[in-house]
């Protein structure tokens, strides 16, 4: 199970949270850094939209804890393995320079499906305020969080 620095208690704090808040279709992974005995893979995605922050290219990478050494796949509970040409509302952390970012936390992806936000945690107060509604909902979420702010 995984051990989040950051857990948020309400959307508010999740939106506060994210240096990045994007909409991105899922392109591909390759493997990324071990560290100890922990897999890493970088997850490359094609930004459509960015809700939060800056960031001026059409690629990211997003890595990942969790992967592949030898025989063994090690993963942890953030959504699992994002799917090829699927559509995702992501909220990120920057690691700095290197212009890769993370996933906060399970409160901080939801695949686009429909129209709707599916997130992978439901029973979490945070990812109930963005799970199932429409995208037009969230974004609106984000956006009076985001406004707030500035």
């Amino acid at each position: 199970k995984a051990q989040w620095a950051e857990i948020y208690r309400s959307p508010a704090g999740l939106v506060s949270g994210a240096d990045l808040i994007v909409v991105a279709r899922y392109e591909m992974s390759q493997p990324g850094r071990v560290v100890g005995s922990v897999p890493f893979t970088y997850n490359g995605f094609a930004v459509t939209s960015v809700l939060k922050g800056v960031h001026d290219s059409k690629d990211l990478i997003v890595e990942q804890t969790g992967g592949r050494m030898g025989n063994v796949i090690f993963g942890t509970d953030d959504g699992g393995p994002f799917v090829p040409g699927r559509t995702y509302l992501l909220f990120l952390k920057s690691q700095g320079a290197n212009g890769i970012y993370y996933q906060i936390n399970h409160q901080a992806r939801y695949e686009i499906e429909g129209g709707r936000l599916i997130g992978f945690d439901p029973d979490d107060a945070v990812v109930a305020a963005f799970h199932r509604h429409t995208f037009a909902e969230g974004r609106r979420v984000i956006e009076r969080r985001v406004q707030l702010r500035e």
